[in-house]
């Protein structure tokens, strides 16, 4: 099995332990505390996890092409709109950060991002979270530096604790960044946490 396929077992193993040891160790009242319905609007999180990459334009950074592996951090805010709690629509921004070795390039892209948390029940904060972002990319390699259009999909399962902290999977980070040179692609598996606020 390789990086990527560990990455999303983990993550996997990671959620589902989280919520059996929630279960297992307190009763079904406290389970309910602790997994009760999000109230708070904004958030913050920040994540990291294995990424690759494949490059594929006619000058600037990478030449005829070639793939890559990262390993991505984000940071990401944001606010929901409407719902006076923490599920629904909600906008901020990220910034995404990748390294990786001697042919890796090195990547910044601040973005504005939109997010819908989508409640798996009622009972409890456990969330199922599409996202879609857009800003500034920027990748540097070997002395060189080409900015890019970049924009990113994404889905997570989300869960939040005692309505205040904060834990997330993305299997799903889908990287898209263009410029007039050519294209760039890539694919990350993202893990993390933060906290719930005001």
């Amino acid at each position: 099995m390789g990086t990527m396929g560990k990455a999303l077992g983990f993550g996997v193993a990671a959620l589902a332990g989280a919520a059996c040891f929630t279960f297992s160790t307190a009763s079904y009242a406290d389970a309910a505390e602790v997994l009760r319905p999000s109230t708070r609007t904004a958030f913050y999180d920040a994540g990291v996890g294995p990424g690759i990459g494949i490059l594929g334009c006619g000058g600037g950074v990478c030449g005829s092409g070639f793939g890559f592996t990262q390993f991505q951090l984000i940071n990401e805010i944001g606010v929901h709109l409407g719902t006076g709690a923490g599920h629904g629509p909600a906008i901020g921004g990220i910034i995404l950060l990748g390294f990786g070795g001697p042919f890796s390039p090195i990547r910044f892209s601040p973005q504005f991002k939109f997010w819908y948390d989508i409640p798996v029940t009622k009972k409890y904060a456990i969330y199922v979270t599409p996202g879609a972002s857009a800003g500034y990319g920027m990748l540097a390699t070997h002395g060189l530096v080409e900015s890019f259009f970049a924009t990113q999909i994404t889905c997570a399962g989300r869960l939040v604790l005692k309505d205040r902290g904060l834990v997330f999977f993305q299997p799903v980070t889908a990287d898209i960044a263009a410029n007039g040179s050519g294209v760039a692609f890539g694919w990350s598996i993202i893990a993390g946490g933060g906290v719930t606020f005001p």
